[in-house]
């Protein structure tokens, strides 16, 4: 048998899947603490999961993806919110990064001096479309000049200017590299060169400073950031699920214990009224919204929803604010019954209900022609999305997950253009990552493997 281990880096845990290459299937699973050098946590799990494969095996592979150490740390520059910023932004999301920060408009001295206190690992600078600004784009770089702290930097701007921004940058950054803009005109996005540009960064720069191994192994092994892992994973989804041409989209959820993570893909034709940024394939990260050092997060964004849960006098008053703050203050802490295991639950109900409607579009009535009221789609519109993938750790383990997903999709507003019919799948096996990892060199078997440990989802 051939096999691949695949593993994800996280900050709490290191998880190793044996896949056979041959079939495509999972042959084996390990997992052990993220502690000390990487790669013993590595070692460990890796040799957990080949003590599950049946019969001789040869390791023909070995990728990785991580997000141990933070994970990848960026900021994004635009002119407009709207547009250039909004794509920098999704480059930089799509890219696998926690994205620090988003500074848009003319740019000041406190927008310098808050780049220099977040102090990020990657700077994506945008800003005009390919026949627009050039004169502010210039003055924001003159701006930040100063304020880089060594970090590295993409520049993806108006093309006529780009080169001068990068002379402007080059002198207080680490480095400074110019691909193509953003967005070149209203409606058309690419993001993919300066999305793979972060990526060789992220290998060649930010995974080596962070010293989590000393071993050159670890370099070696990582190819990706784990959320640029589950976005691909995502793109096969929508690719393979439903019938050719038909384009039904999916979407891929991580509730975590700090964050809670949404992706979707929509591929297919362009809608009739194109968007002026175009995001077919999306992240976004909400980082209040956790059920561990996020839920006082979860609380503060839902609390009333999360206190009907858990009315007087069953719990007294101060309970559910005694337990966020217990969660923020033992983030490891496990809670198999009672009434802490329903408050996870919730909780998680609350970090998904929350964060698809933050992500998904919405429906909105506006004045149209003659002053008649107009029904409009503000994109993305999720709605004929035909798989919803479920993952995190709580919903792994929990008995009946899917009816956790449910009930958040029943909390959305009836404005939110989110998937209300898709089928919901949990990903028990850490399956996404792993497909994400193989799909640049081996598509086939990314495919095939979610095709043979999601059936549900891609059936």
């Amino acid at each position: 048998m051939n096999v691949a281990l695949l593993a994800d880096f996280g900050s709490t845990f290191t998880k190793v899947l044996a896949v056979d290459l041959d079939a495509a299937v999972i042959a084996g699973h390990g997992l052990c603490p993220s502690g000390g050098d990487l790669m013993d946590s590595y070692d460990k799990a890796a040799g957990a999961a080949l003590g599950q494969v049946r019969g001789p095996a040869t390791v023909a592979l070995e990728l990785a993806a991580s997000s141990a150490g933070g994970g990848l740390r960026m900021a994004a520059v635009g002119l407009v919110p709207e547009l250039t910023a909004l794509a920098a932004q999704t480059a930089a999301l799509n890219a696998g990064a926690r994205l620090l920060a988003v500074l848009a408009g003319r740019l000041t001295g406190a927008d310098a001096a808050r780049l220099s206190a977040l102090a990020p690992e990657i700077v994506l600078f945008a800003g005009g479309t390919d026949d627009g600004q050039q004169q502010r784009v210039l003055d924001n770089a003159a701006a930040i000049a100063g304020s880089l702290a060594g970090a590295h930097v993409v520049v993806a701007c108006n093309r006529a200017v780009g080169r001068m921004v990068a002379g402007l940058l080059a002198p207080g950054a680490a480095s400074v590299t110019v691909v193509p803009n953003v967005l070149p005109e209203l409606g058309r996005t690419r993001t993919g060169p300066a999305r793979e540009e972060i990526g060789r960064l992220f290998l060649r720069h930010v995974i080596a400073g962070k010293r989590l191994s000393a071993s050159p192994r670890f370099a070696a092994l990582v190819r990706m950031a784990t959320p640029d892992a589950v976005l691909r994973a995502a793109v096969l989804c929508a690719e393979t699920a439903g019938s050719p041409g038909e384009g039904p989209g999916a979407i891929v959820t991580d509730v975590g214990g700090a964050t809670t993570d949404v992706y979707s893909a929509v591929p297919g034709p362009p809608a009739a009224r194109a968007p002026l940024v175009s995001r077919p394939v999306m992240r976004t990260v909400q980082g209040d919204l956790g059920l561990r050092s996020g839920a006082a997060g979860v609380l503060a964004a839902d609390g009333g929803w999360l206190a009907a849960q858990f009315p007087a006098p069953a719990y007294g008053p101060g309970w559910l604010a005694a337990a966020c703050a217990r969660r923020q203050a033992e983030p490891a802490a496990v809670y198999g019954y009672g009434p802490q295991l329903l408050l996870d639950r919730a909780l998680a109900v609350s970090c998904l209900a929350r964060a698809l409607q933050r992500h998904a579009g919405t429906r909105v009535v506006r004045p149209g022609p003659g002053g008649r009221a107009e029904v409009r789609h503000l994109d993305p519109d999720l709605t004929g999305c035909r798989v919803l993938v479920a993952g995190g750790g709580l919903l792994r383990a929990a008995d009946r997950p899917e009816e956790v997903v449910r009930a958040a999709l029943d909390r959305l507003p009836a404005a939110a253009l989110a998937p209300r019919q898709a089928r919901v799948v949990i990903d028990r096996g850490y399956v996404l990552a792993a497909a994400g990892l193989l799909a640049p060199a081996h598509p086939k078997v990314a495919a095939d493997l979610l095709r043979h440990e999601l059936p549900e989802a891609i059936s």
